[in-house]
């Protein structure tokens, strides 16, 4: 039964009376036998409301055909279902094909089509608002508000299957030839980080409502490039001792920071801008790659096509150890390069919370080159960990070698901005034609 509420009557006798405002106290099984009951006469309608708990003037009115069974409630949708879930599907989709709308643009789509259609709406000059939106958001829980990554438009055209294939062709053909199928210790990523004196800071504890919360930061935007190289192993020592270069033009750069405090082995050098340069390269190589890869041959390194890489010097040392390089295609480090799917994200996460939480312990310090070294020590430790290092190389189809680790979705972008430069091909050819027809035309009006 319904909830009651009990009062008396004049003569000081109590009775039961329904509370009103009660809505669905019943479920839709119970809703559905009583309309049965009544409409096959085995009861009366005040009979039925009683025995099922469902209010007398609901029954009537879903036995009369006022009301239906598949009715929601409240006030009737300013939009169809149908019309509203296909622009939701629509947006979902723009959103997988690389080109995802904002909510202030989506809501404007649906005031564009609520026009169009000539549908009556309560919406201010045909437009959705606020409320609308919490109620699509309701309605389609998969509808979620993210920030995009930004993918710059060179790497949408790159990044299609005829290049992502021939890489992987170029890799199982070495893998097979070096016969390292099977050999994961001996498959190398090496590829450069740069790490701020003044990252973002990591989020702290603060109270409700406060619009603001302060934290200590360097007063230095320098930056040390790390260099890192892993294999595909993923066991404990397989990740090489970084490569750091300081910003500077002599040693002097090196000489006024605080070397023993960082990652065991660290080699350090210094540059003008902190920068890669094919010189630093071939000594990467020489001082950590060669002396801390084994003496297994041959080996396999995979890295950016980067220009700082690729230099002749590097490539004659490699033959002369037998180890082998794969550059990368352009552009497409973003899917297939191991250390940027899984290690730098991480990494920098857990740089910047060890910047905050030594900026909070050590009011009287900043971060330079003094203590930078040491919190790059603790940042590695946190990172180059067994687990990361050998999901890496799997998430990005190396070891083991899997090309269908790159999902379909890695394509999208390209196929839409090729279909869009077919069009416009097809647009301008068609200009082409029709300016071609009226030149000829012009020409016989002459003659």
């Amino acid at each position: 039964m319904f909830p009651t509420s009990s009062k008396t009557n004049g003569k000081g006798i109590r009775f039961s009376k329904p509370k009103k405002n009660v809505y669905n106290q019943y479920s839709r099984e119970d809703l559905e036998k009583a309309i049965k009951g009544v409409k096959d006469g085995r009861e009366t309608c005040l009979g039925a409301s009683k025995s099922f708990g469902i209010p007398r003037k609901t029954l009537s009115d879903h036995v009369a055909g006022r009301s239906s069974l598949y009715r929601r409630a409240g006030r009737a949708r300013n939009i169809p279902a149908t019309v509203e879930n296909a622009v939701v599907d629509t947006v979902i989709a723009a959103a997988r094909a690389g080109f995802p709308l904002t909510k202030r643009q989506s809501l404007l789509k649906v005031g564009a089509l609520v026009k169009s259609l000539g549908l009556k709406t309560q919406f201010k000059d045909a437009i959705p608002g606020k409320d609308y939106w919490q109620g699509t958001k309701k309605r389609r829980p998969d509808l979620v508000i993210r920030t995009p990554q930004i993918c710059a438009s060179n790497r949408l055209h790159v990044m299609t299957r005829t290049v992502i294939n021939k890489y992987f062709d170029d890799l199982e053909k070495l893998l097979n030839e070096l016969d390292l199928a099977q050999k994961s210790s001996q498959i190398w990523n090496c590829d450069e980080t740069g790490l701020q004196f003044s990252p973002d800071a990591s989020k702290v504890i603060a109270q409700k409502g406060v619009r603001s919360v302060v934290a200590r930061c360097s007063p230095s935007n320098e930056s040390v490039t790390t260099l890192v190289c892993i294999n595909a192993a993923g066991t404990t020592g397989t990740a090489m001792p970084p490569l750091c270069v300081v910003k500077g033009k002599t040693t002097r750069a090196v000489q006024s920071s605080a070397t023993h405090d960082a990652p065991e082995g660290t080699v350090w050098t210094q540059q003008a801008n902190a920068w890669m340069n094919g010189d630093i390269g071939v000594q990467w190589f020489t001082k950590v790659f060669i002396k801390n890869c084994g003496e297994a041959r041959p080996q396999l390194l995979i890295l950016d096509s980067h220009h700082s890489h690729e230099v002749l010097e590097m490539l004659e040392l490699a033959e002369k150890e037998r180890i082998r390089i794969l550059a990368l295609p352009p552009h497409t480090t973003h899917k297939l390069q191991p250390l940027d799917r899984v290690v730098f994200k991480p990494m920098k996460t857990a740089y910047k919370r060890h910047c905050t939480e030594f900026l909070a312990a050590n009011p009287d310090k900043t971060i330079n080159k003094l203590t930078w070294p040491g919190l790059l020590r603790q940042t590695w430790a946190a990172t180059m960990r067994q687990e990361p290092l050998q999901t890496c190389f799997c998430a990005t189809g190396i070891y083991p070698l899997d090309r269908t680790k790159i999902p379909e979705s890695a394509y999208l972008l390209s196929d839409a901005m090729r279909s869009i430069a077919v069009t416009q091909s097809e647009d301008c050819s068609m200009n082409t034609g029709q300016e071609q027809e009226q030149e000829q035309q012009v020409e016989k009006d002459v003659e």
